[in-house]
């Protein structure tokens, strides 16, 4: 702890702090850097800290803030980083760039000003030191991560998975889905109790990740279900990932109190080049897939809506 005082010919003021010397450094704005908040969309929250001199936003894929919104140009808006601050700079986009509601080509940015990309897409300019910085990103993970199995939640996936199908749409990439759900999971809770039910879903949401690629999207979609967004794969590659995913849970039962709880999961594949329409077809068609391989006798992954369909068999367990 430490006390200051400070004085002057006029008067003498006493300022007592209650500050460890360790945190003193925690209140300096001296080592605060230029960032973005993402005010809308699915990434609400999420903090994208200045690390070029510029940076540029826009729908293609050279801008380093991708928005793929109808209602943004290729390239938008540019940020400027220099000595004398942060400028923004409209790139002759369609719909304009603005700042604290005001059209603008180009202007010199504040701390907190409120810059709107297009239509809707709108950030806050901030300035954060590391604390600070920190502080933000465990607010935004907490706000897209689902409390029990630390996965994504259905929320971020959701944002994630249209943001994806708009480029499928475009014809840049192709994706595949996964649907799992845990086989008698309710028959789980009954006997061992809540408590177990949660360590179980921890246990399977650890196998699915370690299963997983660094960028498919992985996420508890409700209850016992779980959803793997898959980029840039084929069906035939989506079932072997699920497979191998199911393989994993099979191998690997839950141990609670010296004792071996066996689970298991039915999973629906399907691949984005399966569907025309809205998006949200892809979602409907894995788990019609999901809840047929549940009438086929569960513990499988299936690729088939109705017998016959795609070329893709049903792969039972091995064990069966």
């Amino acid at each position: 702890m430490q006390k200051s005082m400070t004085s002057s010919t006029d008067q003498t003021t006493f300022i007592t702090t209650y500050i460890d010397e360790g945190e003193a450094d925690l209140l300096s704005k001296s080592d605060a850097r230029p960032g973005l908040v993402f005010l809308t969309g699915y990434e609400s929250g999420r903090v994208f800290m200045f690390e070029d001199r510029q940076i540029m936003t826009g729908r293609s894929d050279e801008c380093q803030i991708q928005i793929l919104e109808p209602d943004v140009s290729r390239t938008h808006a540019l940020f400027d980083i220099s000595a004398e601050g942060v400028e923004v700079i409209d790139m002759r986009s369609r719909n304009g760039v603005y700042v604290n509601g005001e059209r603008v080509q180009r202007a010199w940015l504040s701390d907190q000003d409120l810059i709107r990309v297009g239509a809707v897409m709108t950030f806050k300019l901030v300035f954060l030191n590391p604390s600070e910085l920190k502080f933000q990103e465990d607010l935004f993970n907490a706000a897209v991560h689902d409390s029990l199995t630390k996965l994504f939640n259905k929320r971020y996936f959701l944002g994630v998975f249209d943001k994806r199908m708009t480029r499928v749409r475009q014809g840049s990439s192709r994706m595949s889905l996964l649907a799992l759900d845990l086989d008698f999971f309710k028959k789980l809770n009954d006997s061992y109790g809540h408590p177990v039910g949660d360590k179980a879903l921890r246990h399977v949401a650890d196998l699915i990740g370690a299963e997983s690629r660094d960028m498919d999207v992985v996420c508890r979609f409700g209850g016992e279900e779980f959803m793997v967004l898959l980029h840039d794969v084929d069906l035939e590659g989506a079932v072997q990932i699920a497979e191998r995913i199911r393989a994993s849970i099979e191998s690997r039962p839950l141990v609670h109190q010296d004792r071996e709880i066996p689970i298991t999961t039915s999973i629906g594949a399907a691949c984005s080049n399966e569907i025309t329409g809205a998006p949200d077809k892809l979602i409907s068609l894995a788990d019609t897939r999901l809840y047929r391989a549940k009438k086929l006798g569960r513990n499988q992954v299936c690729s088939q809506s109705v017998a016959g369909q795609s070329p893709f068999i049903v792969v039972d367990s091995p064990s069966r």
